[in-house]
């Protein structure tokens, strides 16, 4: 799953806890055949259950699926099958669903409404989302397969458990930060995973998320369809664009986006009412911010794609810690010569901004259609949709601002 766009899958996995059993194989050693185990493996397929018990229930489906997986090519994500059923909250029975990536794009079928939905990797990620987080076993595809388990605060022997007539070893990982506790059900004769259990200790929900898995086969025979994601014939086919999701802390989209008056680098002034009849983005960040400059690439691109439409894009500078921080030195070095507007401290409080960096799209007619918190490297085509999506709005209702 790390593999998957860094996405974290079985770690969400955890485990709950059980009273120590007196003298049992110490954990770590047992991890250290598990991870014996899992490091051969180049492919394999398992039958997988997936559920949710406690506070829980009402939020997540239950999966029953078969998983088949490949290791990718160097560097790559692997190849993923995703094929079985799933009963969502609230909802009168079960409805299959296939899933299949091939390291590059998804493929998503639609059974009941025979439709076909490919989209390209990374923007189709959230098509992953759901069933990654439920029934992909990263560590039968990772080079260290339980690195977090041997970096966990802690780890201790629970005793035995049979899981689908498998004997296993339960192992309790303490992870030691917000992902809590997880159990690891490790097989006693081949010490493959075949439960992992979650718990979750968040204020706003407890609970515990549950992956059983059956039929472990690693020497499965895949054929060059079982990851083809070539839709199929007779069925309704679309094309995955990602939708942008707006932060609900930040201000709403459709009010008035406050107005400001800020100046650049050289000591002209620049309003936000100076800018009505264009499509405004603006990029709270600074110097100091990682996520910020991981960002700016992908600002530098907007730009640069709408540079000879009415669209303006500027950064603004916020939260320096230091006297002498020179965001515009910065931005020269890097060479981004998109808008830069400084001392926006003002303009952050007034645009609710809680972190950075957050990002801004304001309509022709000065109203919010985005907002949103943090670096998202799979969003620029989403951010492009949206913009040209304005302008052709803007085209249609005839304005002639600049």
């Amino acid at each position: 799953m790390r593999s998957l766009l860094l996405l974290t899958c079985l770690g969400w996995l955890g485990l709950s806890a059980s009273p120590a059993l007196g003298q049992n194989p110490a954990a770590k050693d047992l991890l250290a055949k598990a991870n014996q185990a899992a490091k051969p493996i180049k492919m394999v397929s398992y039958r997988a259950e997936a559920w949710v018990e406690g506070a829980l229930v009402d939020k997540f489906p239950r999966f029953r699926a078969t998983v088949s997986m490949k290791e990718g090519d160097l560097g790559a994500p692997p190849l993923v099958r995703f094929e079985g059923t799933i009963n969502a909250p609230g909802s009168s029975g079960p409805a299959a669903f296939l899933i299949v990536v091939d390291g590059k794009r998804v493929l998503t079928v639609d059974e009941a409404n025979r439709i076909c939905t490919v989209g390209d990797l990374p923007e189709a990620i959230d098509l992953l989302v759901q069933p990654l987080q439920m029934l992909f076993v990263q560590e039968f595809v990772h080079a260290s397969p339980y690195r977090e388990e041997f970096n966990a605060a802690s780890v201790s022997y629970e005793g035995k458990k049979t899981v689908s007539g498998t004997m296993c070893h339960v192992i309790n990982v303490n992870y030691g930060d917000r992902r809590g506790q997880a159990n690891w059900y490790l097989g006693v004769n081949d010490y493959l995973p075949y439960r992992v259990d979650q718990v979750v200790n968040d204020p706003q929900s407890t609970g515990k998320r549950v992956l059983e898995l059956s039929n472990i086969n690693t020497q499965p025979d895949f054929d060059e369809n079982t990851f083809a994601t070539r839709a199929r014939e007779g069925y309704e086919q679309k094309k995955y664009t990602r939708p942008l999701r707006s932060d609900p802390r930040l201000l709403p989209v459709g009010n008035p986006a406050p107005d400001w008056t800020l100046k650049t680098s050289d000591g002209k002034s620049v309003s936000l009412s100076s800018l009505r009849g264009k499509v405004v983005v603006l990029d709270f960040w600074a110097t100091w911010c990682i996520p910020c400059i991981q960002a700016m690439p992908g600002v530098q691109k907007l730009h640069e794609h709408f540079k000879d439409k009415p669209v303006a894009v500027f950064g603004i500078n916020v939260g320096e810690r230091t006297w002498n921080a020179d965001p515009a030195g910065f931005m020269k070095q890097k060479g981004y010569d998109y808008g830069l507007l400084l001392n926006g401290g003002k303009v952050a409080q007034a645009y609710r901004v809680i972190g950075i960096p957050t990002f801004y799209v304001i309509a022709p007619d000065g109203a919010v259609l985005h907002a949103s918190a943090g670096y998202d490297p799979t969003a620029e085509g989403a951010f492009v949709r949206l913009i040209e999506s304005a302008l052709k709005d803007r085209a249609d209702n005839g304005s002639e601002q600049e």
